[in-house]
């Protein structure tokens, strides 16, 4: 039997309820004038991701894209979205797949083909950028724990209590600071368009 292809699929979180943003976050504008969430939609549809989804709340519009598909999901916190994407991606057949957060606009493509071409190099580690030795995201999930990692995920902490349970070997990539930018509060989008 044959080792299955090894194809990283791209999912974007777009389902948040912007809580702490007190208006939807993702459709403000980001530094290249274009919405939040459309700028990190572009940054992984140019980069080798093998493809890219974005999942979004079921109330929500969208508009498809080149490379980019869109499904709707219900999800109340970080975990339901994470274990949405895992199921998305392993329903795909992907092998790995690389979770990026939807209010993350200063990711930029680069770092996200450095995380992949590690991932190829160490396919059965989890693949983590870290920035300055603090770890940001997006992340590379092998496929072949998602029963472990489905079983960890909890509450709004998402792919992090994966991480801190030490079962999972992780490799850890340096990238720009875009990794650890997080645009969840009014101050933190200030501070983001001020850089």
């Amino acid at each position: 039997m044959s080792a299955p292809q090894f194809k990283i699929a791209g999912i974007i979180l777009a389902a948040g309820k912007s809580r702490r943003m007190g208006r939807d976050k993702l459709q403000l504008k980001a530094r290249d004038g274009q919405s939040i969430l459309n700028t990190i939609i572009d940054v992984a549809a140019s980069s080798t991701l093998d493809e890219v989804t974005v999942l979004f709340d079921e109330g929500k519009t969208h508009h498809e894209q080149f490379k980019v598909s869109f499904a709707a999901i219900r999800s109340d916190n970080m975990a339901q979205s994470v274990n949405a994407a895992i199921d998305h991606a392993t329903a795909t057949g992907a092998s790995h797949v690389m979770i990026i957060l939807g209010d993350m606009p200063a990711v930029v493509t680069s770092d996200i083909n450095a995380l992949i071409e590690q991932s190829q190099k160490t396919p059965k580690a989890i693949v983590r950028p870290t920035h300055k030795s603090e770890a940001g995201n997006p992340v590379i999930l092998p496929l072949r724990y998602a029963r472990e990692f489905k079983a960890k995920l909890s509450g709004d902490e998402g792919a992090r209590t994966i991480f801190e349970t030490g079962q999972f070997d992780i490799v850890d990539v340096e990238c720009g600071a875009g990794v650890l930018i997080d645009i969840d509060t009014p101050e933190l989008y200030q501070a983001y368009l001020r850089d």
